[in-house]
């Protein structure tokens, strides 16, 4: 089996070698659109956050004020890890996958935690959401309702996945790091993100010129679910105010196949764990959330109990899917 996988990524590699020769113009200008939109989106909206974040880690870890203890209790996060929670909700992608492979690292959690930490702590942020997401509306006040149902369906979905009581560690306060390692992590989170941005504008460059027109001509409908800043930017293009909301909430969500390799590159020592099936989950109920903006307009009530009934039937599977995958670990689901 490890030589058949070997082989095949073999010969992945070596069709993509080809691509790249047969389609060297198109590559190019991908990478050329995909350095563009680090420099002018990416870098500008998320750098300053990931320094401030990956100063402020160490520091929060150990930290359990009463308020937020009472609240972090019932998401099964260990005490003197709350912290997680709050970078992964104001961070963005990937601070909060980051933010937990250090807690791991550190020995503050255990290996199964993180894994189930994973399916909840890692979300967009408010640089991101304010900054990329603010420029597609008109009305200040969407971001906020975004960044809202980004909070919501994160908590929500802490609820429904399991929770693990083994292995539950009481944490020391750790003392801050210096600014210079603050600003290497952080240059090292932003290159990696700006790594994958590139090469994901890339592969899409390639790609869509085998695409057939119609399929090229809805890309603002499901670039989101490839490449999330990229997708959210091609969302200006369609004019239904509902469902460019819509669609951004729910990218926003899922983070995308991009964000799903940033996260790799951030827990490798310990899996993905519940990553997938929680942003999964999520996705299906930030779509919830956005069910009454179709029915306030009116749209075809038999579409939104369609939408509706999915949505809970995946959300059920998800969860099923997350404690069977928690294996023989001693979790409970609220």
């Amino acid at each position: 089996m490890r030589y058949s996988l070997q082989k095949i990524r073999l010969f992945a590699a070596l069709c993509g070698l080809i691509l790249l020769i047969l389609y060297r113009d198109y590559a190019i200008i991908g990478a050329q659109d995909g350095i563009t939109q680090c420099i002018q989106v990416i870098i500008p909206s998320l750098f300053p956050f990931f320094f401030i974040t990956a100063y402020l880690n160490p520091l929060l870890l150990g930290i359990s004020p009463a308020f937020i203890r009472r609240i972090c209790k019932h998401f099964g996060i260990p005490i003197g890890c709350e912290g997680i929670l709050l970078l992964g909700l104001v961070g963005g992608y990937p601070v909060g996958a980051q933010s937990i492979s250090e807690a791991y690292h550190r020995g503050t959690i255990c290996k199964n935690q993180a894994k189930i930490l994973l399916g909840y702590c890692s979300n967009a942020g408010p640089a991101f959401i304010f900054g990329v997401i603010g420029q597609l509306f008109d009305s200040p006040i969407v971001p906020w309702l975004l960044w809202l149902i980004q909070i919501l369906s994160a908590l929500i979905t802490g609820l429904l996945l399991p929770k693990d009581r083994s292995g539950k560690q009481q944490t020391e306060a750790k003392s801050a790091i210096s600014f210079p390692q603050a600003l290497q992590k952080s240059l090292q989170i932003t290159a990696s993100v700006c790594g994958w941005i590139i090469l994901f504008k890339v592969i899409m460059a390639i790609f869509i010129i085998k695409m057939p027109t119609w399929v090229v001509a809805k890309q603002s409908y499901y670039s989101g679910f490839l490449e999330l800043s990229g997708g959210c930017l091609l969302l200006k293009g369609i004019g239904d105010i509902s469902v460019r909301f819509i669609l951004c909430a729910v990218f926003l969500s899922f983070g995308g196949i991009c964000v799903f390799m940033q996260t790799i590159s951030a827990v490798v020592p310990f899996g993905l764990g519940l990553y997938l099936p929680g942003k999964l989950m999520q996705t299906c109920i930030s779509m919830l959330l956005c069910l009454p903006i179709l029915l306030i307009e009116g749209r075809n009530p038999y579409l939104c109990c369609f939408i509706l009934l999915s949505c809970v039937v995946c959300i059920y599977l998800l969860r099923r899917l997350s404690r069977k995958k928690c294996g023989n670990y001693p979790c409970y689901v609220v």
